[in-house]
């Protein structure tokens, strides 16, 4: 009620009170109450909804994964004189905005003026005019062999320039094979993987307690 005192207790985990206080109320706030309070109503949330993605409110500060740009650099003369090249001849451009695991498929890119009886060993694919590692799933060798089934997939980024925040990969044929991500050999089981847990954990209590680690 107007003109009464209020105090606010906080209780720590360890028992420890704290008062906070004395706060009056006055008489013209309850005027300015009800549309915050809908607001803060309508975007409480219950406990079975709290998994689930909510659209952002409006004004608010959103939280966003951080992402990896590739290091700003001018071009050298050997990169120009690619990215000359890749202009003169066919080729697809796929744009990129964020970081990622990009999986393009045949079909697509044969609509985007790709080759379909191009060889898949002679795909490559360059940003900047410099050729990045991708993988080649549900091809067969040979031309011919990137069917209606294939896609390339390659981890992709965004760039962070005053012009673009845009990054363009070009996919084109070209004379030798292309990069490839290298496939590591399956793991043994998790054995090896406690082995290290625990060899770590040793490393940071011996660090703590004698600093020689």
């Amino acid at each position: 009620m107007a003109g009464d005192a209020y105090w606010l207790e906080d209780v720590d985990v360890n028992g420890t009170r704290t008062m906070h206080g004395p706060v009056s109320v006055s008489a013209g706030m309850g005027s300015g109450m009800p549309a915050e309070s809908d607001a803060t109503a309508s975007e409480t949330r219950m406990l079975s909804q709290m998994n689930q993605a909510v659209p952002a409110t409006p004004g608010s500060q959103q939280s966003h994964v951080v992402e990896t740009w590739p290091a700003a650099a001018a071009p050298s003369v050997g990169q120009i004189q690619k990215q000359f090249e890749l202009a003169a001849h066919p080729a697809v451009k796929i744009y990129v905005r964020h970081e990622g695991w990009y999986r393009v498929g045949q079909p697509d890119l044969v609509k985007a003026g790709l080759d379909a009886n191009v060889d898949p060993a002679l795909l490559h694919l360059y940003a900047e005019a410099i050729e990045q590692p991708m993988q080649i799933t549900g091809a067969t060798a040979g031309p011919g062999g990137f069917g209606p089934q294939a896609a390339i997939n390659f981890y992709g980024t965004g760039i962070d320039t005053v012009f673009s925040g845009t990054r363009v990969y070009w996919l084109a044929a070209g004379e030798g094979r292309g990069a490839r991500i290298r496939q590591l050999p399956v793991s043994s089981g998790s054995t090896s993987l406690r082995r290290v847990i625990r060899r770590q954990w040793n490393c940071s209590s011996t660090r703590f307690i004698s600093r020689r680690c």
